[in-house]
């Protein structure tokens, strides 16, 4: 089911929190490298490693288009989105040291906790001399943000048609249509692909 969050967080905390297995999952991995590499140099392996992992899933959903998947991979990941519009790597870099900064994800350990703010700290840094690769990155957290709600809509409008609440299912597909819209002619101005889904209408 598609998770729409509606929680009082910034973009870039709310599609992080789409991930926080997974983030989590990778941070711990890298614990043990703390024993003999520094935190900065562990953080750098980690953004590597979340990448790969990106990609490797990138590649998989590219290379079986044809079969329709149930799970749409935009959905999944602000990353993948990225991939999927074919961003510059900049972005993707930022996106993912963003990933990371989310406030609570190294707050268990005091290994977690030292790797945590090695991420903030570059963060802060790359932030203060790329604005311009910040503000870029903003306007995609925006498109992302209404293409989620426009596959939310779309998805409410198609389970109200098949329960035959026509007047309800013409307003969730109206709104899934204005911000289909809205994402392509707004900066960054995105190519909107539909979104696959094996949902059938009678």
């Amino acid at each position: 089911m598609l998770q729409v969050v509606e929680e009082r967080l910034t973009y870039v905390n709310t599609h992080a929190k789409l991930v926080t297995k997974l983030s989590v999952e990778l941070m711990t991995e890298m614990v043990p490298q703390l024993k003999t590499k520094g935190a900065y140099q562990v953080a750098k392996e980690l953004i590597q490693a979340a990448y790969e992992r990106y990609h490797e899933r990138f590649s998989a959903t590219t290379a079986s288009v044809a079969t329709a998947p149930a799970q749409e991979s935009r959905l999944e990941s602000f990353v993948i989105y990225l991939m999927k519009n074919k961003c510059e790597d900049s972005l993707l870099s930022l996106a993912l040291w963003e990933q990371f900064s989310m406030p609570g994800l190294g707050s268990d350990t005091t290994s977690l906790v030292s790797l945590s703010r090695a991420i903030a700290d570059h963060l802060k840094k790359f932030r203060a001399s790329n604005p311009s690769t910040v503000t870029e990155l903003e306007t995609w957290h925006q498109a992302y943000h209404n293409f989620r709600l426009s596959a939310f809509c779309f998805i409410k409008g198609a389970e109200a048609f098949q329960a035959e609440k026509f007047d309800v299912a013409l307003d969730y597909f109206t709104n899934a249509y204005k911000l289909s819209v809205k994402i392509t002619e707004e900066p960054p101005k995105v190519y909107f692909l539909l979104v696959k889904s094996t949902y059938q209408m009678d």
